[in-house]
């Protein structure tokens, strides 16, 4: 789960409720709210709603400062790190190899057409829920992955239950489409030639999720152009080609971009990859391309 907008629940009985998240603003928050809702479930299970204001309200309770910071069981040298990040971004491995490289935390709609998530392609949706849940969120379970060195065991085992469900409420999550006046259409339509053509984009786009990782495919870091040193923490120690969806949506989805969000904007994506690809491309084209991209 992701996200900055206000939670909103489904009104069906003993179904999830629907947490309206796009990108993170502020990572103390996040853990706040999720925290709010499971205490706000314990005392009203026929509440649908959550809004911000009664999350915030909980501050005080949950042993937060006003201003979100954290809770006094995050040592000092821990928070200096975490603060570090910034908007929208975590290290989910930091905990476990000290080792401080945060990404940008990915959307969480769109997952259904992709086979295998994060940015290094490590395994299936359900396998990161059991790795977040057990080693960031502290749940009760166990997780082993021996490619990544971790063995986690807190019992009894009480997230296996959960992630067949939680994986059908985000497979439920639709990509947001587009939205009229965000992008030029007629040079959104050029600049599908040009994805198709001459920038060579859909040489690893592939498919209706635009990513080659179905196929099975994963790519070194130089083949990319990114971080060797992150890829290196991961399973795979590659990276997977991102599943193009929902680019540009603002004012929630306007970049950054990339793992690392290195690239701020979709013109930054644009150059890099015709940098390493030694691309000829016209201002014309990069340009069409780029509204293209705005409309997936």
């Amino acid at each position: 789960m992701t996200g900055q907008d206000a939670a909103t629940a489904d009104d069906k009985p003993r179904t999830p409720r629907r947490l309206r998240y796009y990108g993170a603003n502020d990572l103390a928050t996040f853990h706040l709210a999720v925290r709010a809702v499971e205490i706000l479930e314990q005392f009203d299970a026929s509440l649908t709603t959550y809004e911000v204001g009664d999350i915030l309200d909980l501050h005080n309770a949950l042993g937060y400062a006003a201003d979100g910071t954290f809770p006094r069981a995050v040592t000092p040298e821990q928070r200096t790190v975490y603060q570090s990040w910034g908007a929208g971004k975590y290290d989910p491995r930091f905990n476990l190899d000290k080792k401080n490289m945060p990404v940008v935390i990915a959307p969480a709609f769109g997952l259904r057409q992709v086979k295998r998530e994060i940015y290094t392609g490590d395994d299936t949706i359900s396998y990161w829920n059991a790795y977040v849940a057990i080693t960031q969120m502290h749940g009760h379970g166990h997780f082993a992955d021996p490619r990544i060195g971790v063995n986690v065991n807190n019992p009894p085992d009480q997230v296996s239950s959960k992630l067949a469900a939680l994986r059908a409420y985000q497979f439920s999550l639709e990509t947001p489409k587009a939205r009229a006046g965000t992008f030029d259409a007629a040079a959104a339509s050029r600049g599908r030639a040009v994805f198709i053509g001459v920038a060579k984009c859909s040489s690893c786009h592939t498919g209706s999720a635009l990513t080659d990782v179905n196929e099975g495919v994963l790519h070194t870091p130089a083949e990319v152009g990114q971080d060797a040193a992150y890829a290196q923490r991961s399973g795979t120690k590659k990276y997977r080609t991102t599943p193009l969806r929902g680019l540009s949506n603002p004012p929630q989805l306007k970049g950054p971009y990339f793992h690392d969000g290195k690239a701020k904007t979709l013109d930054e994506v644009v150059d890099h990859y015709v940098k390493l690809k030694g691309l000829q491309l016209t201002a014309r084209q990069k340009a069409d391309l780029i509204e293209y991209l705005k409309s997936l």
